[in-house]
């Protein structure tokens, strides 16, 4: 009868328990939003304009949010309360970092960050009468409208896929599942050159991730605030991926390798032929991934605060996938900045 009373009453302080955390989750996503607004400036006190500001909640990354300066400096978004970590990125300046606890609604006032003067774009030096030019290898760069990422100029994106180039992506993130995550929300559209695309839009994210070699991307556009051009049907941004084409006359070709570890190989080729205006491309690739995983689990059993009995017990998982892509098309140049084309993958 003792052990009943107590597996009761164990019963009901879980039961209590959960309504309790329930009801404090129904409490927090009920919280109303406060109007953030601030400024960056560098230490001259001069605005620092499309800085990338990242406010990341400390307790829950589905109430961070992110935002670009404007041409003064100044940027403004609505905010949970609670404790964040502000997040400033800017090119040409040291990433920065500071701590706040956000009660109340209105200006934040104004965030210093550092000048970063071996990140300039193009950087010279007369000694002597010579000039020394070095140009930057920084990936990304901020444009009025969205970040665009080079992965050609980061060498942690080299041999991989996309998955791998979108981890390096700021903003961005990936997690084993292939579920791409934006400012803390999976609520992400994808487009392929400016356009939707199927292939992103299938079940196995991570197999489709995968089979987009890091070498067919030219560069990704990171969009968090879609114009109207856009469909506003993903919330949290939309990922531009633009896919490479030659610019040369003539044919061109280019065929790369990859082999890792558990084991991990890849082979792609770039392909095009240019006429006049008009371009044919094709990019393919394909490739084998295994990966390994053990889980060990521990369990004591407590009758009257001593251990009755334990258990241990371990698995093992592993899992194998094959990733295939075919890009083809057709494009023509009307003027410099002009091109229409068709496409399918």
């Amino acid at each position: 009868m003792r052990n009943k009373t107590e597996i009761s009453t164990v019963v009901r302080k879980r039961a209590l328990g959960l309504t309790f955390v329930l009801s404090a989750a129904s409490l927090a996503f009920a919280q109303e939003k406060l109007n953030i607004n601030g400024k960056i400036v560098d230490k001259q006190n001069q605005p620092v304009p499309y800085a990338s500001v990242t406010f990341s909640n400390k307790a829950n990354k589905m109430f961070s949010d992110a935002a670009l300066t404007d041409e003064k400096g100044s940027y403004q978004l609505n905010l949970v309360p609670g404790n964040y970590d502000v997040i400033i990125e800017a090119i040409d300046y040291k990433k920065s970092t500071v701590a706040r606890d956000i009660r109340t609604g209105g200006s934040l006032g104004s965030f210093t960050i550092e000048s970063e003067s071996s990140a300039t774009l193009t950087k010279t030096q007369d000694i002597q009468g010579v000039t020394i030019t070095a140009a930057s290898s920084k990936p990304y760069r901020v444009e009025l409208d969205k970040k665009v990422y080079d992965p050609s100029t980061d060498v942690l994106s080299k041999g991989g896929n996309l998955q791998d180039v979108l981890n390096n992506v700021p903003s961005v993130s990936v997690d084993a599942d292939g579920t791409v995550n934006m400012r803390g929300s999976a609520n992400v559209k994808f487009l392929i050159n400016g356009k939707p695309s199927s292939l992103l839009g299938i079940d196995d994210g991570a197999n489709a991730l995968q089979s987009i070699p890091a070498e067919q991307i030219e560069r990704i556009e990171v969009i968090t605030n879609p114009s109207s051009k856009f469909e506003a049907s993903g919330t949290a941004g939309i990922l531009n991926i633009i896919l490479k084409k030659t610019a040369r006359v003539g044919f061109n070709g280019s065929v790369t390798g990859a082999l890792g570890y558990l084991p991990q190989t890849s082979l792609n080729t770039n392909l095009s032929w240019r006429r006049g205006d008009w371009i044919w491309f094709v990019n393919g690739g394909g490739g084998y991934r295994e990966r390994e995983g053990k889980n060990d689990t521990f369990t004591t059993n407590l009758l009257n605060g001593q251990a009755t009995d334990f258990e241990a017990s371990n698995s093992t998982s592993n899992s194998k996938s094959e990733f295939y892509n075919i890009n083809t098309g057709f494009s023509r140049d009307l003027s410099e900045k002009t091109s229409v084309n068709l496409s399918v993958l």
